[in-house]
């Protein structure tokens, strides 16, 4: 078997995409099999540290941009640093990720200030079918890595069984309270602002206010089982 390699990858993002850098972490540990060592960078403030995280830039074997409405901005304000950088990126190792915004909204400037765009793969988010996103990002992050032979196939490879089991919540703060879904005897309440994990949540059914367990998921997901006797 060949050396296991845990691939290092970076994911940058701006101030309105910070709630998606923690989203796809969290179904990036649901779907992937094998460890990623995922380090995260705020755009707003690469000026602090630039030639440090320039140097580093070799080090890491794919990277990930969150593109936003703050981002496309962002590059304006530090349009040389932002070429300089993604000049150090290999475009083959680099994903595009519209999450806050359209293709459209990438004007030729911005195409300008990210080197090697149109050879970057592009993924755009989408509401209507979060699984298939979900599934469209990591096929593309694995193919990304296994191209670049950072790890044994085998082991490189998600599974179908782990596509076929997926359920993934979709953003949960562009939701709102009152969308509840449920998945087999499982319930799952997505709030629109976050709670703590310690706080007391309580939910009771039926005439006789039976209390059930809330389990937490995240700061903005909740979910219960339903008892036998209630489940239609």
């Amino acid at each position: 078997m060949l050396s296991f390699i845990v691939p290092e990858i970076i994911v940058l993002f701006a101030a309105d995409g910070h709630k998606w850098d923690r989203y796809l972490s969290e179904e990036f540990a649901q779907m992937i099999e094998f460890p990623l060592n995922i380090h995260h960078k705020h755009v707003e403030h690469m000026d602090e540290d630039f030639e440090e995280f320039l140097q580093s830039m070799p080090k890491f074997n794919a990277f990930i941009l969150l593109l936003s409405r703050d981002f496309l901005n962002t590059m304006y304000v530090l349009s040389e640093k932002m070429y300089s950088l993604t000049k150090c990126m290999n475009p083959s190792k680099c994903l595009l990720m519209f999450c806050n915004c359209l293709e459209s909204d990438v004007n030729d400037i911005h195409k300008s200030l990210l080197y090697g765009y149109r050879r970057c793969h592009r993924v755009v988010a989408t509401h209507n079918d979060v699984k298939q996103f979900m599934i469209n990002t990591v096929k593309c992050l694995s193919n990304i890595l296994e191209f670049h032979k950072y790890k044994d196939n085998r082991m490189l490879k998600v599974s179908t069984k782990k596509y076929n089991n997926f359920i993934s919540i979709a953003p949960q703060f562009e939701l709102s309270t009152d969308i509840i879904y449920e998945t087999k005897d499982r319930i799952y309440i997505l709030l629109d602002s976050a709670i703590s994990e310690t706080q007391r949540i309580h939910v009771s059914i039926g005439v006789t206010n039976d209390i059930l367990i809330v389990h937490y998921k995240n700061p903005f997901t909740l979910y219960f089982t339903i008892p036998v006797p209630w489940h239609s």
